[in-house]
């Protein structure tokens, strides 16, 4: 084969790569990015980004699929721990019209947090986001599950939880307060993570682990499903 031909021939093949490329990346990114705000870092989408991935918990030996809200308008729990997050919520509910919080939550953690209504889905780098989640044994239209920031890890006997705060130092951080309050209570690892999606997969990646007996995200559930 001359030079031409060689070069013509590879010519093709880089351009089906690219258009491949092309064609994945619009696929990958169904939900779409609606706009970019570098004041705050902020994106907004029109879905969820993480919609069609993989979500949920184990139960015993029962994966159990929660589904986020596929249309809007959504309503979202954001949870911050500075000042500087505090203002990014501020700033993006000014900014959208439509936009309302619709109550501040402080839970027996004191973690501050807040449900948001929004047209919107939206991230941001100062802000936990987590979705409004359904699944099987939600009927009620009202009734949703929201992830927090947080997850609980049953050790295996004799294990200690420190490994795991080890092996994930640059996301998890070991609750000793409540560790050494409670040393009998599963302990809880609070995550420097962004989307309740990141939460549930670390949360079963960590569930797979030889030492550990289950992990499980804390999550914010329907006051009559907890008293089942």
């Amino acid at each position: 084969m001359n030079t031409r031909k060689k070069y013509l021939l590879w010519l093709n093949v880089l351009l089906l790569l690219i258009t491949g490329i092309s064609s994945c990346d619009s696929d990958d990114d169904m939900t779409g990015t609606e706009d970019n705000d570098s004041t705050f870092y902020v994106k907004y989408y029109d879905q969820d980004p993480d919609l069609y991935k993989r979500q949920g918990y184990w139960y015993r030996d029962s994966f159990i699929e929660m589904t986020p809200q596929k249309e809007s308008p959504y309503t979202l729990l954001v949870i911050w721990d500075s000042d500087k997050g505090k203002k990014a919520l501020d700033y993006i509910v000014s900014e959208n019209a439509g936009e309302e919080i619709l109550r501040t939550i402080i839970g027996s953690t004191g973690i501050n947090a807040a449900l948001i209504r929004c047209q919107k889905y939206f991230t941001c780098p100062y802000l936990f986001v987590s979705s409004s989640y359904k699944t099987a044994q939600l009927y009620h239209d009202d009734d949703y599950i929201r992830v927090s920031c947080r997850i609980s890890v049953a050790m295996k006997s004799g294990k200690n939880p420190e490994v795991i705060e080890y092996d994930y130092a640059d996301i998890l951080k070991l609750d000793r307060e409540q560790y050494k309050a409670h040393p009998n209570w599963t302990p809880i690892f609070n995550c420097k993570l962004n989307t309740s999606c990141e939460v549930l997969q670390l949360a079963e990646e960590i569930n797979s682990r030889d030492d550990v007996e289950w992990a499980e995200a804390e999550m914010f559930i329907p006051a009559h499903l907890a008293t089942q």
